[in-house]
């Protein structure tokens, strides 16, 4: 069967993905002429890096079931599930999302901080 450090490998992968992504971003949305300092920014950048773990968890939860290891998918299901209901009350919650008064204070108190429009 597949051995539970398969899940493992693909839990390190994905957080090699994150932090590569993570470090690449800033390089890739400095300012230009185009963009110019406050406004470079990448809409949904925030969800590639959970999608991609959660996509590579379930590849491996998909491939221990298609091999038969039932139980290896489950716990594998039993892992990623609450994560993702984590992940998914965080983008869809209210907190998540700020009002326009608070954009302007974040403005206000971050001058030179790279924000949203």
């Amino acid at each position: 069967g597949v051995p539970v450090a398969t899940l493992a490998g693909w839990l390190v992968a994905a957080l090699v993905g994150i932090a590569i992504y993570q470090r690449l971003e800033p390089r890739l949305l400095r300012p230009t002429p185009l963009l110019r300092a406050g406004q470079a920014h990448l809409p949904y950048a925030g969800l590639v890096e959970p999608a991609l773990a959660l996509a590579l968890s379930l590849f491996a939860v998909g491939i221990a079931a298609s091999i038969g290891e039932r139980l290896l998918a489950l716990v594998g299901v039993l892992v990623v599930a609450p994560l993702a209901l984590v992940f998914a009350a965080h983008v869809l919650g209210a907190a998540a999302h700020a009002t326009p008064a608070e954009r302007e204070a974040h403005r206000r108190d971050f001058p030179r901080a790279r924000t949203l429009a």
